[in-house]
């Protein structure tokens, strides 16, 4: 292409305005959204705790650690800086992370179970109408299955 004096588009000093923002990509600004992003999912997980659908399924860490990965990948692709290809993949891995903390490290440790027909104390409860019942009495009648329910899960 030959440099046109009447053509701003066809001077050697001109950029296309679709590839110079592609060519340098995104920022510092960027990679600290993403990572904020990523890390707002387990803050949120862990401030609502007490919301019962929430605790059980970790939507609110996945969701955000999924979208952080998404968006650290662009970020990637569309740069050619090195810190924020490396920035973008350690975002990135903070999904298998939070992965590994939702389903492994945050299981119970292992009990022993306690033994078929082993002895407990004696004790009173109270059954489902608030009246007191003897342990004693009830296993005098036949096998007894005792199971205790912690309160919220």
């Amino acid at each position: 292409m030959t440099a046109d004096p009447h053509n701003p588009a066809t001077s050697p000093d001109a950029t296309n305005a679709f590839t110079a923002p592609a060519a340098r990509g995104p920022g510092w600004v960027a990679v600290l959204l993403c990572l904020a992003l990523s890390l707002s999912g387990a803050a949120a997980y862990l401030l609502l705790l007490d919301v019962h659908w929430l605790h059980r399924s970790g939507a609110p860490l996945f969701a955000t650690l999924a979208l952080g990965a998404m968006w650290a990948t662009r970020n990637a692709l569309r740069t050619r800086r090195r810190w924020v290809r490396i920035a973008c993949v350690a975002n990135v891995l903070l999904l298998p992370l939070g992965l590994y903390a939702f389903f492994v490290a945050a299981r119970l440790p292992r009990t022993t179970p306690p033994q078929i027909e082993s002895s407990i104390p004696e004790l009173t409860l109270l059954d489902q109408q608030s009246r007191p019942v003897q342990l004693s009495e009830v296993v005098k009648q036949g096998p007894l299955l005792l199971v205790f329910y912690r309160g919220h899960w």
